[in-house]
């Protein structure tokens, strides 16, 4: 029954959001971006600390 009810509030979901569907998704893409960079910085930093 859950699986069903997810279902149902899914496909009205993508009926009724679908630009703000991808605006998500292009948030999401930068935000992953973003940690990235910061992850690498991080990286890079630790290894001038070790060096």
């Amino acid at each position: 029954m859950m699986l069903l009810m997810m279902d149902a509030l899914a496909s009205e979901l993508a009926a009724h959001i679908t630009t703000l569907h991808k605006v998500l998704i292009a948030i999401g893409i930068v935000v992953l971006l973003i940690v990235l960079v910061v992850a690498r910085i991080i990286v890079v930093r630790r290894h001038a600390r070790r060096r």
